[in-house]
């Protein structure tokens, strides 16, 4: 990013509703010292300049529905998304009160050989929430035609599989924020998510999904 997308970055931080009051203040730091460097390198970065006036603005920040504007700990990151699993495990067995018709739900209806670890990972730059489903039934895989080569296969994930991964996708990004802009190489996210599930349904070394 040049100095003038970088103070467009952080002007929308700091403008923006949700952005919590610590990043407010650090990026409120961060833009007077980019102003006083462009004005020792002569740069026009008043906001009547028309290099100021919309050159750049980073996208919107989506939230999560549960995303509150506090950092959350990873430790305490994955407590919360193992409660919301656990949950809806509990509420996938009870059957339907008389009169009314149970709505699927990928992760409460997945058979109980299935079982959900949810793992951090944090490391100098980036941190993640890491889930690995085991016990996958081996119809829920599916093997696919190599396009550039027919006499082989590969195996991805089925439908069941995929809903499945879907529906803790919805889980983790309730708690996720993300403000990126992969065309600059800007990277805005609260954390990321990674997925994982058993390769043949038994015991292989799990696989990404």
């Amino acid at each position: 990013m040049n100095l003038t997308s970088k103070i467009d970055a952080c002007v929308a931080l700091i403008e923006h509703p949700n952005t919590p009051e610590e990043e407010k203040a650090t990026a409120q730091r961060l833009l007077e010292r980019l102003r006083i460097r462009a004005q020792r390198e002569g740069q026009d970065i008043s906001e009547k300049s028309e290099e100021w006036s919309g050159y750049y603005r980073l996208p919107r920040r989506q939230y999560g529905s549960k995303y509150d504007g506090r950092y959350i700990p990873s430790a305490e990151l994955t407590k919360l998304v193992r409660s919301d699993i656990a949950l809806l495990r509990k509420l996938g067995r009870q059957p339907a009160r008389p009169g009314e018709v149970k709505v699927p739900e990928p992760i409460g209806d997945a058979p109980a050989s299935i079982k959900f670890f949810v793992r951090k990972d944090d490391n100098t730059f980036t941190r993640s929430i890491d889930i690995t489903i085991k016990g996958v039934p081996a119809e829920w895989w599916i093997d696919r035609e190599d396009p550039y080569d027919r006499s082989r296969t590969w195996r991805s994930a089925g439908p069941q599989l995929t809903a499945l991964r879907d529906a803790l996708k919805e889980i983790t990004w309730a708690y996720n924020y993300d403000g990126s802009d992969l065309l600059t190489d800007y990277h805005d996210r609260n954390f990321y998510d990674h997925y994982r599930a058993d390769g043949h349904g038994e015991s292989d070394y799990p696989r990404d999904i």
